[in-house]
């Protein structure tokens, strides 16, 4: 994030940090950020994005918030016949963003594999949510009755991440967009938004995979 400066009435203000909402097709982007922009303006806001289950992102919307830095991009998601992976970041143009929240509604697949080595490769870091939380549980409530615990369930959902996800250092928020003040939403909102916090966060998070990632990028630019 850029570096802070304080302006002639004495606040503080900073360039846009413009922070891509990515992810698979379906994978709940639109929803996190409907439920992000109301938790900061009101659930009466008209200007958010469609959620329709049966819609899908086409095209890079901006969503801006009056008197902060933070802007919220919904990017059109990956995994579709229109969008593969292959030059996806130059589709989406990624270079302009400064970070990333990664949405994945179900078990982490190669396309969130995909997305973490594709964001690490232009020098960038995200958060990484698993969406959907309220219909993961109810599944696992459905499959086995008699032996459901939930507090095991959301256990599981975040080994699963680790364990996937486990070279990228990468920090998981469970969230249900349907009871928003259930599970990581509220530690979420306050990185996203509160003064500072994104910036430390972004500072520290993945640092695994960006550390790999300038070796990488240092022995290409040596040869």
């Amino acid at each position: 994030m850029a570096e802070a400066r304080r302006s002639g009435n004495g606040r503080w203000s900073r360039r846009k940090f413009n922070l891509g909402v990515i992810g698979r097709s379906n994978s709940g982007k639109s929803s996190l950020i409907k439920l992000l922009m109301q938790s900061q303006l009101g659930p009466e806001n008209g200007d958010l994005p469609k959620t329709d289950f049966l819609e899908c992102t086409e095209k890079r919307d901006k969503f801006e918030i009056p008197d902060c830095s933070i802007v919220l991009w919904d990017v059109p998601g990956v995994g579709t016949q229109n969008e593969g992976l292959e030059g996806y970041d130059e589709r989406i143009e990624i270079e302009k963003y400064d970070g990333f929240v990664v949405c994945c509604g179900g078990p982490v697949t190669e396309y969130e594999l995909a997305l973490n080595n594709l964001i690490a490769s232009h020098g960038r870091r995200y958060i990484f949510v698993r969406t959907k939380v309220d219909a993961a549980i109810e599944n696992e409530k459905k499959a086995h009755p008699s032996t459901f615990d939930e507090e095991e369930t959301l256990k599981k959902l975040r080994d699963g991440i680790i364990e996937k996800l486990s070279e990228s250092g990468v920090t998981e928020f469970l969230v249900s967009n349907r009871h928003p003040d259930k599970f990581d939403f509220e530690t979420l909102k306050f990185i996203i938004f509160d003064e500072g916090s994104l910036a430390s966060y972004m500072k520290s998070c993945n640092k695994k995979v960006k550390k790999e990632n300038w070796k990488r990028k240092q022995v290409e630019s040596d040869c």
